[in-house]
């Protein structure tokens, strides 16, 4: 790819077609604990892609936060849909740093699933790296049979 791509740090204020904005690093690594610039540039190579003018746009989709920026005053219980989960396994693989899935919430889910299985990561915003060494090993011991 030929388009330059967000560095660490303060410079990360642009938006699309420029860097993304410092709201976008924090989900992965919160202030104090910067990515590396060659580690920053893989991930936002694999989280942005180049137009033909070289300028980058999330390769996301652009829907996906539109359900609840949609409602209207306060946020839907989503406790009933959590509880409809009860026969399936499930690992919450949590940035400790995160200011969307709170520690009491995954706390609350570990009440009601005594079989939740959670993985914390202490230097990890809201969405951790999971080609690091620790989240695959747990990803795979999750998925291994049983």
């Amino acid at each position: 790819m030929s388009a330059s791509v967000a560095t660490p740090g303060a410079h990360r204020r642009r938006t699309i077609g420029r860097r993304p904005p410092r709201s976008c690093a924090a989900c992965s690594a919160p202030p104090g604990r910067e990515l590396t610039e060659a580690r920053w540039q893989q991930l936002a190579r694999r989280s942005y892609r180049a137009d033909a003018r070289g300028l980058l746009h999330k390769d996301a989709d652009p829907a996906i936060g539109e359900v609840l920026r949609e409602v209207e005053g306060p946020a839907p219980d989503l406790w009933p849909l959590w509880q409809g989960l009860a026969h399936v396994p499930v690992l919450v693989i949590r940035g400790a740093a995160s200011e969307i899935l709170s520690a009491a919430t995954v706390a609350r889910m570990q009440r009601e699933r005594a079989d939740l299985e959670v993985l914390s990561l202490a230097d990890r915003g809201h969405a951790p790296l999971l080609d690091e060494r620790q989240c695959v090993a747990r990803i795979r011991r999750f998925l291994a049979p049983q």
